[in-house]
């Protein structure tokens, strides 16, 4: 076994009281990421997307200033010991050693920086070099770097953005009350939605906005529904997966109820983007809950609990008054309003599955003299994983060609009651048929340069109203500053080699909390961000939910890395005992 020398002691011991100390600020910053940022709001909905972008950066650069200050008083101290020198009578074999660590203190070597750089942190140092030289090189640096001319997604932020997945995936100490924590917030964040769905304004925002036709644009503490359904959307991910993957009975109850509020406030919030977060749930759990015969029953509770609160929802509108419910839109709240009697069978029918599998778990607990819990926790075939996946095939191969007849077969008749989903043109999905055309003809002029790197962050919407202002007003009626599609924002503003390093980043990073030694938590997170880019797919990056969205990656790739450190711990372990 390699000893340590006095001086290696005493930089370990150094580096984990620094270490400790950051550690400490770090928690103190998630908490308000987690529990203050999704509420914090200072003139109602005037001032939301400014109060989101500064609590977020300045809270980020508060913690990153404390914890670099912290690391140069250590360093320091240490240096003013005169522990980085090699004495006069050691060997020249260990000062070479010593030299070739290249060890400046407290981990600051470079060389062992990119050493300790893992495969997704790679892919997110490439965004980040994309994004620098996209904005070095765009023909607007200014409103590049400041993001000033859209939602404030410009190069600044992501900086900040990258400092907190830094000190979150590297020092944060993670604690299940974390998650708890962040779903209280949520789960009165979901509340303010339903009770603004009903009209009961129960802080007075909405009646405060002038026009009263946008009034129902805005919910909650988020703003615009779609932000809204894309917040949401996070919350259900780490709700549902902890419901499905936690033990303790209590807390089961707590995060299924809490689940069953955010299916509610998803169809409250009358947004289409809802719907698919929700499919993504339901298409990706049976790959993570149909391991177990305990999660097949749960699959199927969130199954009826989210067909229950349609129910309930629907039920509450009509007993509240018919205006809501001529009003109302979105395709959850249509089903919720227009297909009660439908949605009342499948509950019962989802209902007597549960039953069913209930009662076969007791019995063969009872048969084989076994435990409740011992029978939920046994495995299932892997066939029945294997079918679903075959199942998601097929769907998705029916879905590409019902969307290709549509629009380029010879039936458009058969899809006129839903024209406005399969059939693409101008005006499919408010106008973003039109936008992402536009964005499209934008990138057809790049040069090369542009193609691969993009215009610059936050840029689009200075190429709107300098190219296409008044055509943008004569169609859609407004301006636009985003394509309400962050895989095309990205590639308009960062390029081809934006959009791989970072969505490549985000892909391996969630396979890796799915598949990490404490899956049970790390999933949680996976779907929550996964959950967030499905919606992206038709919605805008924006500091009131990106921030979210890249804090529980951070901690999810916390958590998976703590297990693969773990595991390799055990495995070096096993190795040395039989040795």
């Amino acid at each position: 076994m390699l000893k340590l020398n006095n001086n290696q002691q005493n930089y370990t011991k150094s580096e984990t009281a620094c270490a400790n100390i950051i550690s400490n600020y770090v928690g103190v910053y998630v908490f308000i990421i987690l529990a203050v940022f999704p509420l914090f709001v200072t003139r109602k909905y005037f001032n939301i997307l400014e109060d989101k972008f500064y609590l977020f950066w300045v809270s980020t650069a508060v913690v990153t200033a404390l914890s670099i200050i912290t690391a140069l008083v250590f360093y320091i101290k240490e240096r003013s010991k005169g522990r980085h020198s090699t004495p006069k009578h050691k060997s020249k074999e260990f000062r070479s050693e010593e030299d070739r660590s290249g060890k400046a203190g407290l981990g600051l070597s470079v060389k062992e920086l990119v050493g300790k750089l893992r495969l997704e942190d790679i892919f997110f140092v490439g965004f980040m070099l994309v994004s620098i030289i996209s904005t070095v090189f765009s023909k607007w640096q200014y409103e590049a770097f400041w993001g000033n001319m859209g939602r404030y997604q410009g190069l600044f932020l992501w900086i900040w953005y990258a400092a907190s997945y830094v000190l979150i995936s590297r020092f944060f100490r993670f604690k299940k009350v974390y998650i708890d924590i962040f779903l209280i917030a949520g789960a009165l964040l979901a509340a303010f939605a339903v009770t603004d769905y009903f009209q009961l304004d129960i802080f007075g925002w909405q009646a405060a906005i002038a026009d009263a036709k946008v009034r129902t644009d805005f919910s909650s503490t988020i703003g615009n529904v779609n932000s809204l359904t894309a917040v949401l959307g996070m919350y259900l991910g780490v709700s549902a997966l902890m419901f499905v993957s936690e033990k303790k009975h209590g807390k089961t109850i707590f995060y299924y109820f809490i689940t069953a509020l955010m299916f509610m406030a998803l169809a409250a919030a009358q947004s289409d983007n809802a719907v698919l977060g929700i499919a993504l749930l339901f298409g990706l759990l049976p790959f993570f809950a149909w391991k177990t015969k305990g999660g097949l029953l749960r699959y199927f509770m969130l199954l009826a609990v989210f067909v229950a609160s349609l129910c309930l929802l629907g039920s509450l509108t009509s007993l509240h008054g018919a205006v809501i419910h001529e009003a109302a839109f979105g395709v959850l709240l249509v089903l919720a309003n227009k297909a009660k009697s439908l949605l009342g069978i499948l509950l019962l029918v989802l209902i007597f599955i549960c039953i069913l599998i209930d009662a076969m778990i007791l019995f063969e607990a009872r048969r084989g003299n076994k435990t409740i819990v011992s029978c939920m926790q046994e495995t299932l075939s892997r066939n029945f994983r294997i079918a679903w996946g075959i199942l998601c095939l097929a769907f998705f191969i029916l879905l590409a060609m019902m969307f290709y007849d549509a629009n380029h077969g010879g039936h458009p008749e058969f899809f006129a009651p839903l024209s406005n989903i399969f059939i693409f043109d101008d005006n499919w999905g408010t106008f973003r048929g039109y936008n992402w055309k536009m964005l499209l003809g934008y990138m057809g002029d790049f040069s090369l340069f542009n193609k691969l790197f993009g215009a610059g962050p936050e840029s689009y919407g200075i190429y709107t109203k300098v190219y296409d202002y008044y055509s943008t007003i004569d169609f859609m009626k407004q301006t636009i500053d985003s394509p309400h599609n962050e895989f095309l924002q990205y590639l308009f503003c960062t390029g081809i080699l934006g959009v791989i390093t970072y969505y490549g980043g985000l892909l391996i990073a969630c396979v890796k909390m799915l598949f990490s030694k404490f899956s049970g938590i790390s999933s949680a997170f996976a779907f929550a961000v996964l959950m967030y880019t499905a919606q992206s797919l038709i919605n805008i990056s924006v500091p009131v939910a990106t921030p979210l969205a890249i804090v529980l990656l951070a901690i999810g790739v916390n958590v998976a890395h703590k297990g693969e450190r773990l595991s390799q711990k055990a495995d070096k372990t096993e190795e040395f005992a039989k040795a």
